[in-house]
Formats: C-alpha cells, sequence, structure tokens
C-alpha cells in the first residue's frame, strides 16, 4: 500500500487513514472517498488528508480481508475486480 497526504480531489479513489472531524463533518477513518466526500472535504476547509491506495500484488494481500480500516478497500477491489479475484 502506498500512504500519503493529498489534497481532497486528489484523493478520490484512496481509502481515509485518519478519521477527520471539522465542525459538522466527520470522515471516519476507513471511508473510501468519492466525488462527494473529496466536496465535503473542501467544504470544510480541509486541505490534505492522508489516504492509502493499493499498488499492483496488495490485492492479494487484502481480498477478502475485513480487518478494521480495510473493510472499504476489500468491497472497492472487490467492485472492481469481480467476486472471482484476479486471474
Amino acid at each position: 500500500m502506498k500512504f500519503g497526504a493529498v489534497a481532497p480531489k486528489e484523493a478520490i479513489g484512496g481509502t481515509a487513514v485518519h478519521t477527520i472531524r471539522q465542525g459538522a463533518m466527520v470522515l471516519k477513518k476507513g471511508t473510501l472517498i468519492g466525488p462527494v466526500e473529496a466536496a465535503a472535504l473542501e467544504a470544510a476547509g480541509i486541505k490534505d488528508i492522508v489516504v492509502a491506495r493499493l499498488e499492483p500484488g496488495d490485492a492479494v494481500l487484502v481480498k477478502g480481508s475485513r480487518a478494521a480500516g480495510l473493510e472499504a478497500v476489500a468491497a472497492s477491489l472487490e467492485a472492481l475486480m469481480g467476486e472471482e479475484g484476479p486471474s
């Protein structure tokens, strides 16, 4: 996995590494960042968010995992690759 701080728009497709609370906005650790989450982060004035992204070869380690913080990653991976996983 690759971890790093990026602007909210660049975070789309990544998974939040930390919970962020800013005013009424709460984004929980493990959330898969999409356009709606990126817009909420920007509206709350968040400049950077640390996200995790899968790298080639990581799928074997994450596939089927339901460990805390990885459920969203596993679900998005399954959606991208189908139930069968990599061939």
